[in-house]
């Protein structure tokens, strides 16, 4: 074998050992984080693997923004199925009304073009600690909670209006739910992401907890499919009824 044939098994060589080592640096690298933000500054979690294509972090944790505002992680869970489970709480203990944004920016979901199912669900508990006046935690822009498919909303948006609570001391819970809904792709999309965005007013604590789901829509043959095998069985019945 002479220096060329050389040469070019040892680029042969190369492209073998990279097709296998990237795509595995490829996938540990995607594991996705928890970014919080207010007040100017930001922070963020690198969730850890739990599982083939399921991420987490550890329950209590507390990321501290270095301004006075703290943001405490009570559970999440993401799957690259795709699926996204979050529950945090965070209290404004200034004087002014803050802008807080919390997202999970990017969960790894290989989703081909096509029809899918996507549901979501918000769940707000305000506590009012400012004595001198009611408290509120209100949508920065449209909504609180935003599903999205690929960086596209996927139309199930939630918290739409302003919440009150005016009873000093006093604790109260609200939830929402969105979809079923049919929300359908032109192209491959290899993400999810759930963001949330308030305005929350001096002495406001608020824990948020919610989920995003994706999953593929029955095919319009499918539904055709189990409309006659019911209608089949009405008329099985009906004739046996008859006999």
């Amino acid at each position: 074998m002479g220096p060329l044939d050389d040469r070019k098994m040892k680029k042969l060589t190369l492209s073998l050992a990279l097709a296998v080592v990237l795509p595995g640096m490829v996938f540990a690298q995607s594991s996705p984080d928890w970014v919080v933000s207010a007040g100017g500054n930001t922070a963020s979690v690198p969730l850890t693997s739990e599982g083939s294509g399921i991420w987490g972090a550890s329950p209590g944790t507390d990321i501290s923004l270095g301004n006075g505002i703290t943001f405490t992680l009570n559970s999440i869970e993401v799957e690259a199925d795709p699926y996204i489970f979050y529950s945090y709480s965070v209290q404004n203990t200034g004087t002014s009304t803050i802008l807080y944004t919390a997202s999970i920016p990017a969960v790894p979901s290989a989703l081909p073009a096509g029809s899918y199912q996507v549901t979501s669900s918000l769940g707000i508990s305000l506590t009012d600690a400012n004595p001198g006046s009611a408290v509120s935690i209100s949508p920065a822009s449209g909504s609180i909670q935003q599903g999205l498919i690929g960086g596209s909303d996927a139309g199930v948006d939630l918290g739409l209006s302003t919440v009150t609570n005016g009873t000093f001391g006093a604790t109260i819970s609200t939830t929402y739910s969105g979809g079923p809904s049919l929300y359908t792709t032109t192209g491959p999309s290899s993400n999810i992401s759930v963001t949330e965005s308030f305005d929350l007013s001096p002495g406001a604590s608020v824990g948020l907890s919610g989920f995003f789901n994706v999953e593929a829509a029955p095919e319009p043959s499918s539904w055709c499919l189990g409309i006659v095998a019911l209608l089949a069985f009405a008329v099985v019945r009906r004739l046996r009824a008859r006999s």
